[in-house]
């Protein structure tokens, strides 16, 4: 009787106990106090073996590609880009044309290639530039050609290289670059106060070609508009022409003293406080003061200069001539 009556002062005791956790809360919410830490239950952490797969999968899926199949994928994009894009290795050359506007003058060629821009400067026959004012061309979707102006911003020339025409002030200078190889066309300047138009040809090297013009200068046969009036000098107390026949002849005059020259392109002799150069090539620079011409020789009288550039093949070829003692 009496284990019976312990027993239910017991559970009694244990209902009156918990009834405070068994009662029904009065929200969804739920606090967890630190002051009965043995009431709250803290699952198990994860271990590195049950956490691994998710990381390789999570980096699977961010990161398909291996380090080496990354490399390899570059390495093939690289080749890829130089097989597209890669050019000739080329050293543009920088050249002087001579360049008539008489009729049944053949046109000089300028020589381009893609991936390079060629500049071309026009200049009067002693140098002084030349504005152009108009620019055209036959195949103009093969090739873009510019007339930059002097206004800053402004450009001259229709990029398709059609009838384009300087919005600023014109310059002596346009840029050509062709779009494929093997393209050729003609090209229409119209200069300033010229009324004849001067034309080239520009020709696109094959993609093995060996030959491109980075800078020429179209030298015209005539005086440019802007050019300084000539300065003018008394004349020689002989006849020029007379004088230089006998450099014509190879027999100069007595006071005519010879300039050692690292060529055998020319001749060259100080003579009458200027210089006298005897040759089979045309001369370029400096501008000369007499010429004669016999028998497939060249005879120019020039003023007092250090150096000569000759002319010496019909492609443009030029060589220059230094010229010992110059005073």
């Amino acid at each position: 009787m009496k284990k019976k009556l312990v027993s239910l002062i017991v559970a009694a005791s244990v209902t009156s106990a918990f009834a405070p956790v068994m009662a029904e809360p009065k929200s969804q919410d739920v606090t967890i106090t630190t002051s009965s830490p043995d009431n709250v239950y803290l699952p198990a952490l994860p271990t590195p073996k049950d956490v691994r797969p998710g990381v390789r999968d999570g980096m699977a899926s961010k990161f398909p590609l291996s380090d080496a199949e990354i490399r390899w994928i570059r390495q093939q994009t690289e080749k890829n880009q130089y097989a597209t894009y890669a050019g000739p290795d080329l050293k543009p050359d920088s050249r002087i044309l001579l360049t008539s506007v008489d009729p049944g003058s053949a046109p000089p060629t300028v020589y381009v290639m893609p991936g390079y821009v060629t500049a071309i400067s026009v200049v009067g026959d002693d140098g002084t530039p030349w504005p152009v004012v108009t620019t055209d061309m036959g195949a103009g979707r093969q090739f873009t050609i510019s007339a930059p102006a002097q206004a800053a911003g402004k450009t001259g020339g229709n990029q398709d290289g059609s009838k384009g025409m300087t919005n600023g002030a014109p310059t002596n200078l346009i840029t050509i670059q062709p779009k494929f190889f093997g393209s050729s066309t003609n090209i229409i300047l119209t200069l300033k106060g010229l009324d004849v138009p001067v034309i080239l040809v520009a020709r696109s090297g094959k993609p093995d070609g060996n030959k491109v013009d980075g800078r020429v200068v179209l030298r015209i046969n005539r005086a440019a508009p802007d050019a300084p009036p000539p300065i003018m000098t008394p004349p020689p107390p002989s006849p020029v022409d007379s004088d230089l026949i006998q450099f014509i002849e190879n027999t100069p005059p007595k006071d005519a003293v010879p300039v050692p020259v690292k060529s055998a392109l020319a001749s060259v002799w100080r003579w009458n406080g200027g210089v006298v150069v005897r040759t089979r090539s045309r001369m370029i620079l400096p501008s000369w003061i007499a010429f004669v011409k016999q028998d497939g020789w060249n005879v120019y009288q020039l003023p007092q200069t250090d150096f000569i550039r000759l002319l010496t093949d019909s492609s443009g070829d030029q060589t220059q001539i230094t010229l010992n003692g110059g005073q």
